[in-house]
């Protein structure tokens, strides 16, 4: 009997071993799953919990040298409104001793602290929420250089793990104490949870360090291009609401299409990049705001002056002439008669100070007034087009990682048209990457609608849409993303204040939904 006895204890032990095996590689898979910092501290304080059929938990992170914070807490017997708070570390408190001695405590019952214990239990939790702290382990949580980097505390072990403690008598009849075997245990996953956290932390940051470097680049290229402030950030917030929006729809042509968060993030920084080659744009054609400077404006207006001084006799024809100048400077639509008027003062003379005869108008001033439609010249126009270019070029040379390795190829097609009449390359169809034609929806949309263009009155969104649903039904754009962009408002995510001056960061511009 006694054999039989001691047989079934080895394989109850053998098994729970095996079990804890199981669980350790289950929470060593979830530790090394988790997507952000916030994330892993509640998988590791859960998993903690569920392996040791704790009643709660917490875990405190060090913050400096001289505090800890409280990151996270569980418990399954009282909902808990969460605040974060922090806690000097000193031997005074139970946390604060673990990271000082570097060495795991266990109480049977806190209440039974010796007096001449130099930390105390704090009493007030169980006091202000009606709970009774019975056992308890606080364990170090050292990575791998054995360094302290926070600690995690479990409370009331239980017989059963669905049983709730909802009075001092239910915890009096089901709280047992942590075994050695628990906090040996506890020891190695609070171990592995350090070396997560490390990892996760240095994620995160490298994720902050990306965000900054994204958003600076874009104020960066804002900063040479005045014309087109927060043209980018607007860009992104309605890529990542149109992403979002698409990823929830169960109904319609996307059903089956989702984004997953690395997508979002990839189509996140394609669009707040997207016009980072006009860095390789002259800023005075990316400031261009008449089709003649200011300045060329006034070497015009002084000859016509000097004009007048020789003839005082036409002096209102001569002002007529310079207020037509100044009137088809304006980048608005050139019509055929003012086209042809212009044409006729190709062939005015006017005297120049040593009194000779010199052209009204200087063949590049001439060209310039001559635009039909909007403020650049061909070549000029060529030149502002080649950004993409030197866009998808720049990013290329990015190392980035795997889940975001489209940036280029996404940011360098948002002004390729289905038809095949966009550029720079003059792709078609599906040649143009999904994010591609999503973003050149919204930037079309975006320009239309913005209030910061010197050269044109913004748009109502009615008309925008119009406008965006002819190029659809021209063959430019895809009609599918924009019907979606229209029945979804995905563009009231843009507020009249955020034409005006937009003020998210990219961490809010990403949780926009």
């Amino acid at each position: 009997m006694t054999d039989t006895l001691i047989s079934q204890n080895y394989q109850k032990e053998i098994a729970s071993l095996k079990s804890r095996d199981k669980l350790l590689l289950e929470i060593t898979s979830l530790l090394t799953s988790a997507k952000s910092l916030d994330s892993l501290l509640e998988t590791i304080v859960s998993s903690l919990c569920n392996v040791t059929n704790s009643d709660a938990g917490s875990l405190y992170i060090l913050e400096g040298k001289e505090k800890l914070k409280f990151a996270v807490a569980l418990n399954k017997s009282k909902f808990i409104p969460f605040k974060s708070f922090t806690l000097k570390i000193s031997k005074e408190n139970i946390a604060g001793y673990v990271v000082l001695t570097g060495a795991p405590i266990s109480f049977d019952d806190v209440y039974l602290i010796p007096a001449d214990s130099p930390y105390k239990f704090n009493s007030e939790f169980d006091k202000k929420f009606n709970y009774k702290t019975k056992s308890m382990v606080t364990i170090p949580m050292k990575n791998r250089i054995g360094k302290v980097v926070g600690v995690v505390q479990l409370i009331n072990k239980k017989r059963d793990s669905s049983i709730l403690l909802n009075s001092v008598k239910d915890t009096e009849q089901n709280v047992i104490s942590f075994s050695e075997a628990d906090i040996e245990f506890i020891t190695l996953l609070a171990s592995q949870a350090a070396i997560a956290i490390e990892r996760q932390s240095l994620y995160d940051g490298i994720e902050r360090l990306l965000r900054g470097i994204v958003e600076s680049s874009a104020k960066s290229i804002e900063s040479r291009d005045k014309v087109t402030g927060g043209h980018s950030q607007r860009i992104a917030a309605y890529m990542v609401v149109l992403a979002k929006r698409i990823t929830k729809c169960n109904e319609g042509i996307f059903k089956d299409k989702h984004f997953s968060s690395e997508e979002i993030k990839e189509l996140f920084i394609a669009a707040m990049l997207h016009d980072i080659g006009k860095i390789g744009v002259r800023e005075y054609l990316l400031n261009k705001q008449n089709k003649l400077t200011d300045n060329r404006m006034e070497v015009i207006r002084k000859r016509i002056e000097m004009q007048i001084m020789h003839e005082p006799s036409r002096k209102e024809e001569w002002e007529e002439n310079m207020k037509f100048i100044e009137e088809i400077n304006i980048p608005t639509y050139l019509d055929d008669a003012r086209f042809k008027k212009l044409l006729e003062l190709k062939e005015v003379k006017v005297k120049n100070y040593k009194n000779e005869d010199e052209p009204l108008l200087m063949d590049f001033e001439l060209e310039n007034l001559s635009i039909r439609k909007g403020n650049l010249t061909e070549a000029e126009r060529k030149q502002i087009e080649m950004h993409v270019a030197h866009s998808e070029s720049i990013l290329s040379t990015i190392p980035w990682t795997e889940d975001l390795s489209k940036v280029p190829l996404i940011a360098g097609t948002h002004h390729e048209k289905l038809n095949g009449k966009g550029y720079p390359k003059g792709l078609k169809g599906n040649e143009i990457p999904f994010g591609g034609k999503m973003l050149a929806v919204v930037d079309i949309f975006e320009a239309l609608t913005a209030l910061d263009r010197p050269y044109k009155r913004a748009m109502s969104i009615e008309k925008a849409l119009e406008i965006i649903r002819v190029e659809a039904k021209n063959g430019a754009l895809d009609s599918d993303i924009i019907e979606f962009f229209i029945h979804y408002k995905c563009y009231d995510v843009i507020t009249d204040e955020m034409r005006k001056k937009f003020t998210l960061t990219a961490e809010e511009i990403l949780a926009l939904e």
